[in-house]
């Protein structure tokens, strides 16, 4: 390729880009999926964890818009002490499957901020650690439950093209979970319980069509 040939396309592509900034945001009545990832943590962990799965955004007009949404989210740890050198912790993974919907901010330009609301289900993954299972009389053990949750939160969509756009949110999300464990691990006696409400950050990419 020439010198002359690359600089060509070059100034192609950048006049392109700039007609299509100033056309404002394209995507609209049009229906979408993609993956997404993030990082998530509950306000009583001692430790997030990193999530990663996908959407699936129906863009109703200018101002109105409807996800579907499936995410893994590894471990979080939770920390209840440690006794005669053995650690009593509680992992807890979940499987959220939410649904939202997206309030845009009518902006010509390819950024439109928007606010977002939705409920979930969330199957969530209980596992205690060895002291917790062998040192309790059995009162505490590894368990699943699906639990009912909501969130709401604010995000940013950027149109890449008329069938592509990338967003970035933060949700607050409020889960009907409990964690159980011992608050006092010398005699465990007594019950300490820990929630599932915390925060999430993600980013997405969604291919319209």
């Amino acid at each position: 390729m020439t010198r002359t040939l690359f600089f060509t396309i070059v100034v192609t592509l950048v006049f392109q880009m700039s007609l299509f900034a100033q056309s404002g945001h394209p995507i609209q009545n049009s229906f979408g999926f993609g993956p997404r990832a993030g990082y998530y943590k509950s306000g009583d962990a001692e430790e997030g964890s990193w999530l990663f799965g996908g959407q699936a955004r129906l863009r109703i007009g200018q101002v109105l818009g409807v996800e579907a949404a499936a995410e893994y989210r590894s471990k979080e740890k939770y920390n209840f002490g440690t006794y005669n050198g053995q650690d009593y912790t509680i992992t807890v993974s979940y499987v959220p499957v939410t649904v939202s919907a997206l309030l845009f901010l009518p902006l010509n330009s390819q950024m439109v901020p928007y606010g977002i609301a939705g409920v979930g289900w969330y199957y969530t993954i209980v596992d205690y650690s060895a002291a917790f299972e062998t040192n309790t009389g059995g009162i505490f053990k590894d368990a699943n439950s699906s639990e009912f949750g909501y969130h709401i939160g604010l995000g940013i969509d950027y149109a890449l093209s008329e069938h592509m756009a990338v967003h970035g949110d933060y949700r607050w999300l409020f889960v009907d979970s409990t964690i159980k464990g011992t608050k006092d691990i010398t005699t465990n006696t007594s019950v300490d319980t820990r929630n599932s409400n915390g925060s999430e950050i993600s980013l997405g990419l969604t291919f319209y069509f």
